[in-house]
């Protein structure tokens, strides 16, 4: 069974810190990360650590299948009472 710490969370510096994990990667296979944030202060409502490693799979996935030299957009939108983030890629 999961245990969950479910808590009210900026996502912002959730999502830059997916960013900063998968730098060295970015880098790596010349792929420009572009973050779109909805403001400052969105909030989630969510585990921290199973969030950020969700974020991080799908962040990764799309540098790892995308052309050199193009880019991986991430982006939020409040839709409702939730949030929706958006990872879109290059893939080939």
């Amino acid at each position: 069974m999961f245990n969950f710490k479910m808590q009210v969370h900026l996502v912002k510096p959730l999502i830059e810190q997916v960013i900063e994990t998968c730098q060295a990667y970015r880098a790596e296979l010349q792929v420009t990360l572009n973050y779109l944030p909805i403001g400052s202060d969105a909030q989630v409502y969510a585990d921290s650590q199973r969030l950020t490693q969700v974020l991080f799979n799908l962040v990764s996935n799309a540098i790892k299948f995308t052309a050199r030299g193009t880019t991986v957009e991430i982006a939020t939108e409040v839709v409702g009472q939730f949030m929706r983030v958006s990872v879109r890629d290059q893939g080939h």
